[in-house]
């Protein structure tokens, strides 16, 4: 498996996760500070 692969399905599988906590929301707030003015 190639290691692009790899690195894109642990990113979906942590995305998943924090969606799951609810923390989705928050890392995208907190990736664009300029809307929180």
């Amino acid at each position: 498996m190639p290691v692009g692969e790899s690195l894109d399905v642990l990113v979906r599988v942590a995305v998943e996760e924090l969606e799951l906590l609810g923390v989705g929301e928050l890392v995208m707030l907190g990736r664009s500070p300029d809307g929180m003015n």
